[in-house]
């Protein structure tokens, strides 16, 4: 089983405000990674990609449905242990 995973810190951090210049490029930069990395995980022999969306971020989830991902029911659980 192959796992990849891609975390986007909740702090305003260069990174993330880099992540969302990409997201929201309408040159289509982020449909570019995303098609970059579906290939190399199917290459890697990856046979599915789970993404985790906050609720609400709609915008964020039409993006991906725009690329063939759908919505299936699950629940996910978390506790920080940092607090």
């Amino acid at each position: 089983m192959i796992s990849a995973e891609v975390l986007a810190p909740a702090d305003p951090s260069p990174r993330m405000r880099t992540w969302r210049a990409f997201r929201t490029n309408p040159l289509g930069i982020g449909s570019l990674l995303v098609a970059e990395a579906e290939r190399r995980l199917q290459a890697m022999g990856c046979g599915k990609i789970n993404l985790q969306i906050r609720a609400g971020n709609e915008a964020v989830a039409a993006f991906y449905r725009r690329h063939g991902y759908e919505v299936e029911e699950r629940v996910s659980m978390g506790k920080r242990l940092d607090k």
